[in-house]
């Protein structure tokens, strides 16, 4: 659904398009600059008392849930054993225009491996009032846990330990908080700095040990790519700084080796794909040769991913297009008109979700005109099509399974070996 800060973001990326073009030059809206490149921010830490985790995870009888949750299994393939087979499989239904899409990333799988059983785990918040979190036992299909806050979280992530998952709330101070799993209570809280922006988009390293977001000072025409240590409790800024050219700022994510990566638009009017970790720019092709042609293209990237090989990067963008580069030299392989757009109707559609599986070939995307789809990167075929207008869609850290979560519930789709 576009909203009245999105026709802004627009129409301000136009105009400030149009400045750069020309020899004109933009003052800021206010004098407060960005801390200096690699500064440290003071943190407000606020540890819980004690905990005693739970010796098992029991079920929580009496919670309700916002809507019906099932969970069903669906073979993505009809007569193929490899999935890298499929092709042209049939599309679930047509497009719901009303389908209402949350912008907050506020789910997160986990597949857990103990005494060679495999358990399958989602947090997913509710959209009512309570706005609390559910950790499901998906092979259960039971709750297995209720975390409650006066925080509304914006995004939720799983630690690569298992037994943590990790909130965040970007209503000033932005706030960070780290869930105990089997307690259900919280283990620590970050309390960030006052009078900062930070955007609802944060990555998490493989290690579980670094998270990045977006901060900006009030007002400030500028966005640093801060890093928050788990360890040190501390959170630094990278020196690379990032003009905002929409409401949010571009993405980022953290590649498979732990190097945190951006795709920024330059001013040269260039896409660029920076490695923040090891201060790597590469040139990424695109058909694009200034920011007013990005502009009125809707060319503006909304989210990327990484495949597990390190082959291929993707970036998904307003105007419903997703771009396939080389991850090495930022050739572009392949363009998928992959979601559709309708501004007339006063919504419009876009990537929200872009997830390779981990056999690095096949991508999910999940858009904003209520389809997901699954592609593969290597031949540039759609194989799948679903329409049960998701907000959710992700792939089990073993790739057997695709999960998603809309308007019919958690499903589990399988995918073939």
């Amino acid at each position: 659904m576009m909203k009245s800060a999105d026709f802004l973001f627009t129409n301000s990326l136009l105009c400030l398009s149009l400045l750069l073009l020309s020899s004109c030059t933009i003052s800021p809206i206010a004098t407060s600059e960005i801390n200096t490149p690699s500064s440290t921010l003071t943190l407000s830490i606020t540890p819980s008392p004690s905990l005693t985790p739970t010796a098992s995870i029991t079920p929580t009888a009496s919670i309700t849930p916002a809507v019906i949750i099932k969970s069903k299994i669906h073979s993505l393939s009809l007569n193929e054993n490899n999935v890298r087979e499929i092709r042209n499989l049939a599309t679930f239904g047509t497009p719901n225009k009303y389908c209402l899409i949350s912008s907050d990333l506020d789910s997160a799988i986990d597949t857990i491996f103990s005494n060679g059983q495999t358990e399958y785990l989602l947090a997913s918040k509710d959209h009512d009032e309570s706005q609390n979190i559910h950790i499901w036992n998906l092979t259960t299909e039971e709750i297995v846990q209720t975390l409650s806050d006066d925080n509304i979280a914006d995004a939720v992530l799983f630690s690569p330990d298992h037994n943590t998952l990790i909130s965040f709330s970007l209503d000033e101070p932005g706030t960070l908080i780290l869930w105990g799993i089997q307690s259900g209570n919280p283990r620590q809280k970050f309390d960030f700095k006052h009078n900062y922006y930070y955007d609802a988009r944060i990555s998490l390293s493989s290690n579980g040990l670094r998270i990045a977001l977006f901060s900006s000072r009030w007002y400030s025409e500028n966005f640093r790519v801060s890093e928050f240590n788990l360890q040190t409790s501390k959170i630094s800024e990278t020196d690379y700084e990032f003009p905002l050219f929409r409401e949010s700022p571009p993405p980022h994510i953290y590649s498979p080796t732990g190097n945190l990566i951006a795709v920024t638009y330059g001013m040269d009017d260039k896409l660029h794909l920076l490695d923040l970790t090891n201060n790597k720019d590469t040139i990424l092709q695109f058909p694009f040769s200034n920011l007013n042609d990005v502009v009125l293209a809707e060319a503006v990237m909304e989210t990327i991913a990484i495949s597990s090989n390190e082959r291929y990067v993707v970036g998904g963008t307003l105007s419903g297009n997703i771009y396939v580069w080389s991850f090495t030299d930022g050739s572009l392989l392949e363009t998928f008109e992959a979601h559709e757009t309708d501004i007339a109707d006063g919504w419009i559609g876009g990537v929200k979700i872009l997830e390779f599986s981990p056999e690095s070939n096949l991508l999910l995307s999940v858009g904003y005109d209520g389809f997901t789809k699954l592609w593969d990167v290597n031949s540039g075929d759609l194989l799948k099509t679903i329409n049960t207008c998701h907000h959710f869609g992700g792939f089990t850290q073993d790739g057997r399974y695709l999960v998603t979560v809309g308007e019919n519930g958690i499903e589990m789709w399988g995918i073939p070996e």
